[in-house]
This record gives C-alpha cells, structure tokens and sequence, in this order.
C-alpha cells in the first residue's frame, strides 16, 4: 500500500505544482525463473551472507538437472543454471537480494536522473531525489523528463541483463506526465519502444485518480456480489448473509481505499454504493422501502471505516522513517509553479482529523497521540 501512495503523492503534487514527471513500469520477463543462479552465488557473498548459509543454498541449486515428458516420451536430461524455487520459504529473499542489487548499481548511482524531491539548500543539505519505487519484481522508475527516464532505464538494463533478467517489452509501459510537449521516445537497448499510458495499474490500483480506483473498484465488487446472487437469495440469516458479505465484498470495494483522496461528493457515492451493495447481500428489495438502520443494523457508514483506516495508514507510513512515504506523506514541492491548490491527500488527513498541516507532524510522531485520534475516530464510526 505504502508504494501504491508514494506514486499518487507524486502524481497528485506534480499536477498541482505543474512540475514534470515521467514513470516507467518495469515488468521482467519470467523473472524469478531467469535469475544466473552463479551470479546469485556472487551477489549473496557480496551482501555478506555467511559462507555456510551460501553452501547450504548451493546443495539446492547446484546440479540440478531435468526432463521433459512429451507424447514420444521422455527427453534425455538437461541441466537447470537458472531460476529461483517458487514455493520455498526462502525464495522471496533470494530474489529480492537479487533486484536489490541491479537496483544499487544502476539508478542508484545515477540518482541525479531521478524526480527531484528537495532543491539543494547547501553543501550541508544536497538535493534529494527519488529514482525508483518498488515492491519485488513491481519496478516503478520515476524521472523529471522523458530523457533521464531513457538513461535510467538502460542503466537498468544493462545490469539487470547480467544476472539474467530481461525487459518484457509488451508488458513495461511509461507514464508522461510531462506538461512541457516532449516526445522523447523511450527505448530499449536493442531499439524498441514502449506504449505510452494515461494511467497503470500498480499492484492493483490504479494511482492518477482516486475517482477512476473507486470507480473500478465498483465495478469489480458489483460483478463479485451478482456473482455471488444465490447465497444472497437462499434461507440463510442475515447475520450470516452480512458476515459472508463483509468477508468477500468488502474486500473488494475497500482495496486500497486508505490511500484515497475523497471529496465530500465522493464518500457520498461510497456511501451510497455500500448500502446498496448491502441491501443486495440481504435481499432486500427497494420496492419495500428499506430504512438505512435495517441495512446496516449496527455497522458503521463505510466512509466513517475508510477514514479510520486512512488515518491509521498515514500515521505508520510517517513513523517509518526507513521508507520513502515517509517523507512524500505530507510532502509539498518548494519550487514549480503554484496553481490553484485543489484536494490532497495531506488536505483528506488534515480533514479528517481537524488538525493543521504542521500540527499533523506533530501528532504523528507521537504514536500514543495519533492512536488516541484512531480509537476517537472508530467510537464516533460505531455511534
């Protein structure tokens, strides 16, 4: 969630201070199946993993070797050198050291192409900048121009193709959010060029609009909760329906729903999408005039729930000081052109908890303070 909210801050404040902004969603082709397992040897050593963790890793991956079973029979046996074992608990951290150090020896050493965050202030206070944001294999390259977003692509390339990754071109698309008209084309090493999106999905929400998830998110819960129509429609209780509908639905319509920037006019629709979603789950007909209390009995509004979960969101996302939301959360550009300030989602945390932009830091870095407005938050949802 924290790496879905650091592209909408940067989308959202990029838009209201007209600055430029470029990002390219890295997709790899199979990557866990085409890592070099000896480069990964290599890597391992170099992060300073103890010779004896490394042996006993290599006794799963080295010399391994298998076959193929067709129609005529079976192949004769071929070697495996790469891939990483899906489905080993030890999987996850193989791979990501992996990408971790492609990530330390290509936009990392040329972070000056990335999107600047701060302006340099002194030789005390450099400017800060911000190249990428990622979650595995979820690569996301974020740049001022379409020319820094070439050069950190092919530093990428170029060091991820040395341990076995490669470029899955139909899948990595660029989003231009350049105001300027520049048309620089974005390429891979070997010369081909990428389609050029308005808005991507990453990690299943879509980050330019909090409008366009939830109105996807719609979608997709109304199509689960008709799909779902003979369970609501059978003899069970409708404490039972309402479990069922919470444990399945609610899911669906809330994915992501802590990072949404919702105007007034926008919880309204949320709220009027739940009732009706849930009025569906219990089978009741409008024809009978339902009151909201019978739909709801004794749970809250949604939009009380999504503001409780938005507000104990920010407030983890700010004390994790090591992640790079931390500092985009509240996070306003000094430089650019100001236009005029429309919502944002440090607007939404300010709203929410009636608290000004600089006492919200303040609260924040008091956990047993924000927890008190969170438990606030939750009695007032309840009544």
């Amino acid at each position: 969630m924290s790496q879905i909210l650091c592209l909408s801050r940067l989308i959202e404040e990029s838009n209201l201070s007209k600055l430029d902004l470029a990002l390219l969603f890295v997709d790899f082709w199979k990557a866990f199946d085409s890592v070099d397992r000896s480069k990964m040897f290599g890597i391992l050593n170099l992060y300073g993993i103890p010779d004896q963790i490394i042996a006993a890793i290599k006794v799963m991956y080295t010399g391994t070797s298998s076959t193929v079973l067709s129609t005529d029979g079976e192949t004769p046996s071929f070697p495996i050198l790469a891939r990483i074992l899906q489905g080993d608990t030890l999987a996850p951290f193989l791979f990501i050291i992996v990408v971790d150090y492609v990530l330390r020896i290509s936009v990392d050493s040329i972070s000056e192409k990335g999107y600047m965050l701060h302006p340099r202030r002194s030789s005390r206070h450099p400017a800060a900048y911000l190249t990428d944001t990622d979650f595995a294999d979820d690569i996301s390259l974020v740049s001022q121009s379409l020319e820094y977003a070439q050069d950190l692509l092919q530093s990428l390339e170029q060091a991820s193709n040395g341990v076995g990754l490669y470029l899955n071109d139909t899948k990595t698309e660029i989003m231009n959010r350049c105001n300027s008209n520049n048309s620089h084309p974005v390429r891979t090493l070997n010369g081909t060029s990428f389609k050029q999106v308005e808005d991507y999905k990453y990690l299943g929400s879509y980050t330019s609009s909090s409008e366009k998830d939830f109105t996807t998110r719609n979608g997709m819960a109304w199509s689960a909760c008709n799909d779902m129509h003979k369970i609501w429609s059978s003899q069970l209780s409708n404490n039972l329906k309402v479990k069922i509908f919470r444990a399945t639905i609610g899911p669906i319509l809330l994915y992501g729903s802590e990072m949404w920037t919702l105007s007034g006019k926008l919880e309204k629709r949320l709220d009027g999408t739940y009732t009706r979603l849930l009025r569906r789950a219990q089978n009741l007909s409008w024809k009978s005039h339902p009151t909201i209390s019978q739909i709801y009995n004794k749970l809250p509004r949604v939009s009380s729930l999504v503001k409780y979960r938005r507000v104990q969101f920010a407030g983890h996302c700010f004390r994790a000081d090591a992640e790079v939301i931390s500092s985009l959360l509240l996070w306003r550009p000094s430089y650019g052109k100001s236009r005029r300030r429309k919502l944002s989602f440090p607007d939404v945390i300010s709203r929410d908890t009636g608290l000004s932009t600089e006492d919200l830091k303040t609260a924040m870095r008091d956990r047993d303070v924000w927890c008190g407005f969170v438990q606030s938050m939750v009695a007032t949802a309840v009544d």
